[in-house]
């Protein structure tokens, strides 16, 4: 069984597949795995520079003025997902061959129409503000939070789309106890 794990930015969807992980379940990550693609030895590393090269510093891709210029122009996104997203999806594919059970975090599913690779999609969702309040924990200004979320698909839809939802308002052990019926569900159903 494959099983996609998505929702918006700072949902909980890390936080979910970490409770996972500690249960000894493997967990892809593909924001781990385009972060790995934003080394100088990646596939796809030259493209990206050339591409953009205002987010060059010293020869290093620097990850924050690269978000910084895609998300604010849809175009510049698109033209990095481009780059990126085959590449993604084939390490992810590749990770999970031979697997009985793949789970993998996967944050925009829907926007990259990868939904039909997965038997299963759990969305993690949250309370707008409660998202806002993580990032700018994490050290974001309002303005980038906004223009994230402002790129990422309608909560609402990816709901719609979705086979499980968990609601991640509350503290960590609540969040715990619905990740473990939730997927305590999955393993009786198969």
């Amino acid at each position: 069984m494959r099983i996609a794990i998505t929702g918006s930015i700072a949902s909980g969807k890390s936080t979910v597949a970490k409770i996972l992980r500690d249960e000894g379940i493997t967990v892809f990550d593909c924001d781990k795995c385009a972060h790995e693609l934003l080394e100088a030895n990646a596939r796809c590393f030259d493209m990206i520079v050339k591409a953009f090269p205002d987010a060059v510093i010293s020869g290093v891709i620097d990850r924050k003025r690269l978000a910084s210029i895609v998300f604010n122009d849809t175009k510049k996104l698109r033209i990095l997902n481009n780059i990126m997203h085959p590449l993604i999806k084939e390490m992810m594919l590749e990770q999970s061959e031979g697997t009985d059970l793949f789970i993998a975090e996967v944050p925009i599913l829907f926007e990259a129409g990868w939904q039909d690779l997965f038997d299963r999609v759990l969305v993690v969702c949250s309370k707008e503000d409660k998202m806002i309040e993580r990032l700018i924990k994490k050290g974001y200004t309002e303005k980038e939070v906004i223009a994230r979320i402002a790129n990422q698909m309608d909560i609402k839809a990816k709901i719609a789309l979705a086979d499980d939802v968990i609601y991640n308002n509350g503290d960590l052990a609540g969040l715990k106890d619905e990740v473990d019926k939730w997927f305590k569900r999955i393993r009786n159903a198969e």
